[in-house]
């Protein structure tokens, strides 16, 4: 059976050694919405709460709230729209936007997504040059904080993921 938010939320909580009281202080939630969190008494936060919970937990919002197997969903769904991205103007719009508060400030960027996509834009040959690791691992950061959007703006066929498994914006 799948590890719960409530679950992984008290198991990642226990191994950083914070007892509730440390949480609470350190997210500003209060004791009780945590002990809530934990004993599935309240649904999953809301999303100012997560951000905050990752954060002072130093795992990613997706995990938190998704867990490792679904996180592999996210992933492959994001790669999959990233892929989508054939054209260099939609690139260097995406790489060119700003950061704002909807980043998510622990969104895991693995070694794999990140050389994926770079190997695949440049056999695409959409860039003059070659792109490199962090010029692509830029755009990924800023896809997935307006991701919505861009897969509207960018008309994205859909990629075939169980809804439930996929985080979409946070405010």
């Amino acid at each position: 059976m799948e590890e719960t938010f409530a679950k992984r939320l008290k198991r990642i909580r226990n191994q950083r050694n914070f007892t509730q009281e440390q949480l609470a202080k350190i997210t500003k939630i209060s004791v009780q919405s945590i002990r809530n969190y934990e004993q599935s008494i309240s649904e999953q936060p809301a999303a100012e709460y997560l951000l905050a919970l990752a954060k002072a937990l130093d795992v990613t919002p997706e995990y938190l709230l998704l867990g490792e197997k679904n996180m592999n969903i996210y992933t492959d769904a994001i790669k999959a729209e990233l892929k989508q991205l054939a054209d260099y103007d939609k690139i260097s719009e995406i790489k060119n936007e700003g950061l704002n508060s909807t980043n998510l400030p622990h969104l895991e960027m693995s070694e794999k997504l990140v050389s994926e996509i770079t190997k695949y834009w440049n056999g695409k040959g959409i860039f003059d040059t070659r792109c490199n690791r962090n010029y692509v691992q830029d755009v990924i950061l800023k896809y997935c904080q307006n991701r919505a959007e861009y897969k509207r703006k960018f008309n994205h066929r859909r990629v075939q993921f169980p809804d439930a498994c996929i985080v979409t914006n946070l405010p």
